[in-house]
């Protein structure tokens, strides 16, 4: 993959390699493999999820020279050196949801799912969480694990990936 990639830059002259993340496969040695390269594109790291441990992120930073983010409201988790690396993208179907000031008490939690923890564990975190809320749980699977959550449907609303966030 690196290689193939080299010899694209080298042929094609590219700018900028834009990464989708930067710490999960071949893309966290690509800053490494073009670095000898007379014109070595600029790489780009990109937030993938919307929780992290920013101090993961930091460590690893001579991965990638900038760093593409969601949005300014993660910038306080991070170090002032790392802010400077980091470029504001935003995310379309985040960047759609007005920004409205919630007053009073929580009614509704969204949980975000992913396939971690299974939900033979999430099922009485989300149980206790709801209680002690007095919450409604909804539970929205990422569209890689939409089918995961099926056994929960009838302690928890189940919301469907293929909706529109927005619309949630």
């Amino acid at each position: 993959v690196l290689n193939t990639l080299r010899q694209a830059v080298i042929r094609y002259g590219i700018d900028v390699v834009w990464m989708t993340t930067f710490h999960a496969g071949p893309e966290q040695h690509v800053r490494e493999a073009l670095r000898d390269l007379d014109r070595r594109p600029v790489t780009i790291g990109l937030q993938h999820g919307m929780q992290h441990d920013w101090s993961v992120f930091e460590e690893s930073a001579d991965k990638f020279d900038l760093f593409g983010t969601f949005g300014p409201h993660f910038y306080p988790k991070c170090s002032e050196r790392f802010r400077l690396r980091m470029i504001t993208c935003g995310m379309p179907k985040l960047d759609t949801i007005p920004q409205i000031e919630r007053l009073g008490k929580i009614r509704r939690i969204l949980f975000a799912a992913q396939n971690e923890p299974p939900f033979e564990v999430l099922k009485p975190f989300l149980g206790e969480l709801s209680s002690i809320a007095e919450a409604e749980i909804i539970i929205r699977p990422h569209p890689q694990w939409r089918d995961l959550y099926r056994g929960l449907s009838n302690e928890f609303v189940l919301d469907s990936a293929d909706k529109p966030i927005t619309d949630t």
